[in-house]
């Protein structure tokens, strides 16, 4: 398929908050499999909430005062407070050690809001000044910390299931989810919208439906593509539309991440959960040689639309093809730009168009 990675979801460790491999499920650790992962040319990672500490973890049985509240906020755990430093500075030892045991090299961050108000007195940060030690002093600390001490691992953001969206988030980490685990129209939903005051790369798919033509399409425009299905029950042909999408995916990756994104039309109405009508968005190289434009159609509307792509020079020549149709057009940019390019597509169906100025 050319998968990059393979990630362990949480479930992996004995408890929230102990963070080390559960052996009934485990028998020799997740060494075995990072090597394993490793062999194939793949990174390895696990899932880990790790602000959040479950009751029978050890450390919340030895140090019950680094809780901020109860143990109801995320799957029967509790909150640890990271705004105070002996409970930092025990995590980052945590995953320094989960690390270099196991071997891994990708870390799926997640928890229920981690920066909460704690208004403990026995804490090194003053009662009325939690959230921004518990972020400033806390949170970012950690990731910084091991970051810099093992700077060969990937940091992905799934706060809260895309709930930590802000630029000192875009600085301490690799990538993140924009929403969590969605439908195919609500993902490209949250993909338009977080590529506004984001780069793409900052916006991971967790990729639900049955791989399909039209849902992978859906699933390749932005940052890494996560597939969370389970794909030993996948048919032969859902294989090769899925290897076919990565191969695309990879094609255009590079061009996405550096790009100037342009909002041709926004999937404003998600219906019953599948969308509706036509929606489209365009990546264009700094340089602007090259382009690749989404367009997608899902329930209703008109069966023909034109799309003008857009921040493209006016005056130079591009081949202008579409992936599917077959077509290949040669337009100027403001030719593109003024009368565009019309599609006729089933509902749920797409098309992607690649644009490269002519020589």
């Amino acid at each position: 398929l050319g998968v990059e990675v393979v990630v362990i979801d949480l479930g992996w460790a004995r408890a929230i908050g102990d963070w080390r491999p559960d052996l009934q499920k485990f028998p020799r650790g997740l060494a075995p499999l990072a090597e394993r992962a490793r062999s194939y040319g793949m990174r390895f990672g696990v899932h880990i909430a790790l602000a959040q500490c479950h009751p029978n973890a050890p450390v919340a049985q030895q140090h019950p005062e680094w809780l901020i509240s109860g143990y109801d906020d995320y799957f029967g755990a509790g909150m640890l407070c990271l705004g105070h430093e002996p409970c930092r500075a025990w995590l980052i030892d945590e995953l320094l050690r989960l690390v270099d045991e196991e071997g891994v090299d990708y870390l799926i961050q997640d928890g229920e809001d981690m920066v909460k108000r704690c208004t403990r007195a026995d804490h090194t940060h003053a009662p009325d000044d939690s959230n921004y030690a518990g972020s400033t002093r806390g949170l970012d600390v950690v990731i910084e910390t091991v970051r810099q001490k093992r700077p060969h691992v990937v940091w992905e953001n799934c706060e809260d299931g895309g709930c930590m969206l802000t630029y000192k988030m875009a600085r301490l980490y690799h990538t993140t989810i924009t929403v969590d685990n969605i439908a195919t129209y609500a993902t490209r939903q949250g993909i338009y919208g977080a590529s506004y005051p984001f780069s793409p790369r900052y916006s991971v798919r967790y990729m639900q439906d049955d791989p399909t033509p039209y849902t992978l399409r859906s699933a390749i425009f932005g940052g890494p593509l996560i597939l969370m299905q389970r794909i030993t029950e996948w048919d032969a042909q859902q294989m090769a539309d899925t290897k076919a999408a990565i191969e695309q995916y990879k094609a255009l990756r590079l061009l996405v991440r550096d790009a100037k994104i342009i909002h041709l039309r926004p999937p404003r109405y998600n219906i019953n959960g599948v969308g509706w009508g036509w929606d489209a968005i365009q990546a264009v190289a700094p340089d602007q040689s090259r382009s690749v434009v989404m367009v997608y159609r899902a329930q209703g509307d008109v069966p023909r639309y034109t799309v003008r792509p857009r921040g493209l020079a006016p005056a130079a020549s591009y081949r202008v093809r579409l992936q599917d149709a077959g077509r290949t057009l040669s337009m100027s940019g403001a030719a593109l730009a003024e009368e565009g390019v019309t599609l006729a597509l089933d509902e749920f169906a797409s098309e992607m168009i690649w644009i490269e100025r002519e020589a």
